[in-house]
């Protein structure tokens, strides 16, 4: 069992943002008789998921029905499926824009590399 401080020193999350986690219920940590929080490994492992789900840009409206469904068990790995497949389906567009990004800076380097070449044959 962990504390919140040891939480949010394990994941790099601060004690103010596991508490709103909280507060939202997408996180629900035991509480021991004088009050305080407990985390186990499983609630280590989910705030890792969290954790990268937020930084895949999941949004916390998703990220509170993924945790609903989690709560029910496995009677809805298909639901929680179906968001993983839209998340990646969002991020494959993303890299795509990332991607014609990249292809437009590359064609503007290569502009003027030309433009360099050209000048030192002159």
């Amino acid at each position: 069992m962990y504390k919140i401080s040891e939480i949010s020193q394990l994941t790099g999350l601060p004690i103010s943002t596991l508490r709103y986690y909280e507060t939202i219920r997408i996180l629900e940590p035991k509480r021991l008789e004088n009050g305080y929080r407990t985390f186990s490994e499983d609630d280590l492992e989910w705030i890792r998921f969290i954790k990268q789900a937020k930084q895949i840009g999941m949004n916390l409206e998703t990220m509170l029905n993924y945790a609903e469904l989690r709560k029910k068990g496995d009677q809805t790995i298909i639901q929680r499926i179906s968001i993983l497949v839209d998340q990646e389906r969002i991020l494959r567009h993303q890299i795509s824009e990332l991607e014609n990004h990249l292809d437009f800076i590359l064609l503007k380097k290569h502009h003027f590399y030309e433009k360099l070449q050209n000048k030192s044959e002159h």
